[in-house]
């Protein structure tokens, strides 16, 4: 054979093992000179290296097989322990989600029940309000109207009297010569005059009783209608009272982290009704000065029916005095239109107020928003890393590759220093001059295939602890992208609960709007009535 072809090949890159050199490579030419029993022992002992090498080649290659088939196995494993956790995961927030939701659900349906109802007894007691103001200025403009229509008539009576008067004394001076008719006449004057006069105090204790009546029961409807508002501002204060815990409770349960905004919230409403209960005081207060103002008339009705018992002389001066009394009577009037012109100004500035205050919460609205988008950025961050992590096994599994490769080719070569050896026996067998070299290369070459084949049996045990380290490096991978995995859904599952809790918001938001839209058109609309 010629030197060239004694040569090893190259290694070609395989990704298992080679099989081992087919028996007419290990089979020996035909001597030229008879085997000498050192090379039949140097025979034997090839025959017996080559039988041990490839049962190793058959260990090795079943030894992998067996750990291809434990990882898939365990990839199996891991991929179904995988899905249970998901499933599991998945099934305890949708319940979690579904309990808080009728938790809360149930809380806000509660709630707005309770601010409906708190809302109906506010426009309750607004309508109550305008309607006694009504009412109080319809009874005292009817009460002049009836006044100023008794002053009326009791005038023209007194017109009429003196009309009557004079005729008699015209009728006197006429018939002057009628002296004893005009004496009986002056004997039934006096009578008739007794007559006039009883019946006049009859007609004025009738108008007084009347007055007096009606005075009363205007001050006790005043009185049962003060009651009623003080009953209706207690159950308000408890209700606000009720409110305000159920709401706190409400909060403490739901989100901490909204608790400066509900507490601001609580405390502008507080504030609200404090105007509220504020405005109502001054409206008692108004009502008071009503009272006292009935009280005044009163005793100036009083003194009018002193006035009016008084003789004929002074009744032009107790006209002077009614007509300064009944202007006085139209400024208190106009006091009053002006305090009520001052109430609708204040109501107004509440609206505005509540205006501003809607602004305030559209304005964490948008910061709410924002809170989110930061959310969604940290998503997308957490995102990169858990591709960062595959990348870094997929480097890792590469590698692993590689050193399998490397590993073929080691084997390739065991096999070409295999082929290598029995190319130099056979030159051993043609060489039968040098069989002492020959003896002495076979032996070398003897203990360098030992020490080779102990240097690849240290190499593939610390390519099997590299492959036991990456493994276990694999699998701690495999858990941190198993915790990433985790912790995004449990982010993903965050913003779904937030996003959904805040369209709640937004919803119960808007119904509130319309609610207090409609309540202040309403109010505008009793203030417009006349």
């Amino acid at each position: 054979m010629s030197p060239e072809s004694d040569k090893p090949r190259p290694p070609a890159a395989a990704a298992v093992p080679p099989l081992p050199p087919p028996a007419d490579l290990l089979r020996p030419a035909a001597p030229h000179v008879p085997l000498t029993p050192m090379m039949e022992f140097f025979q034997k002992r090839l025959e017996s290296l080559e039988r041990e090498l490839a049962a190793e080649k058959e260990r090795a290659q079943s030894a992998q097989n067996a750990l291809s088939q434990q990882a898939t196995l365990r990839s199996e494993v891991e991929s179904t322990l995988k899905n249970l956790t998901e499933q599991l995961r998945r099934e305890k927030a949708e319940k979690e989600t579904s309990e808080e939701k009728s938790h809360s659900r149930g809380r806000i349906d509660a709630l707005e029940k309770r601010l409906d109802d708190m809302h109906q007894t506010w426009a309750a007691l607004l309508k109550d309000a305008v309607a006694q103001r009504d009412g109080a200025t319809q009874e005292t403009k009817a009460a002049q109207a009836v006044m100023g229509k008794d002053v009326g008539a009791l005038a023209d009576g007194l017109r009429v009297l003196q009309t009557e008067f004079q005729a008699w004394r015209q009728e006197i001076a006429v018939v002057s010569e009628l002296v004893p008719a005009l004496r009986a006449l002056a004997k039934d004057v006096p009578e008739q005059e007794r007559r006039l006069l009883g019946r006049m105090s009859e007609q004025f204790a009738a108008f007084a009783a009347g007055v007096e009546e009606r005075l009363s029961g205007w001050q006790r409807r005043q009185t049962l209608e003060s009651e009623k508002s003080e009953i209706r501002m207690a159950e308000l204060s408890r209700e606000r009272a009720a409110i305000q815990k159920d709401w706190e409770q409400h909060n403490h349960a739901i989100r901490q982290e909204f608790m400066q905004e509900r507490v601001s919230r609580e405390s502008a409403l507080e504030e609200r009704i404090a105007e509220v209960c504020r405005r109502l005081d001054a409206m008692g207060a108004g009502q008071e000065q009503a009272v006292g103002a009935a009280r005044e008339l009163k005793t100036e009705l009083a003194k009018v029916l002193s006035w009016l018992n008084t003789p004929p002389k002074a009744k032009d001066q107790i006209i002077a005095e009614l007509e300064r009394e009944k202007l006085e009577l139209i400024k208190t009037l106009k006091d009053r239109g002006d305090t009520l012109a001052k109430y609708a100004k204040e109501r107004r500035e509440v609206e505005n107020t509540m205006g501003s205050s809607m602004m305030e919460l559209n304005a964490r609205l948008d910061s709410e928003r924002d809170k989110n988008r930061q959310a969604q950025g940290r998503i997308a961050e957490m995102e990169i890393e858990v591709k960062a992590a595959q990348d870094r096994l997929a480097a890792a599994a590469l590698a692993a590759r590689e050193k399998e490769k490397l590993h073929a080719m080691l084997a390739e070569d065991r096999d070409g220093l295999a082929r290598a050896l029995v190319a130099e026996n056979e030159k051993a067998r043609q060489q039968a001059e040098a069989r002492g070299q020959a003896e002495a290369a076979g032996q070398a070459k003897l203990d360098q295939l030992q020490k080779l084949l102990f240097s690849e049996q240290s190499r593939g045990a610390t390519q099997d602890s590299t492959i036991r380290d990456l493994r276990t490096q694999i699998a701690t991978l495999t858990e941190h992208m198993a915790k990433a995995l985790q912790e995004k859904d449990a982010v993903a599952a965050r913003f779904s609960t937030w996003s959904q809790e805040r369209e709640k918001l937004m919803g119960t938001i808007r119904e509130k709007d319309e609610m207090i839209s409609m309540l202040s058109s309403t109010f505008q609309g009793m203030l417009k009535k006349p």
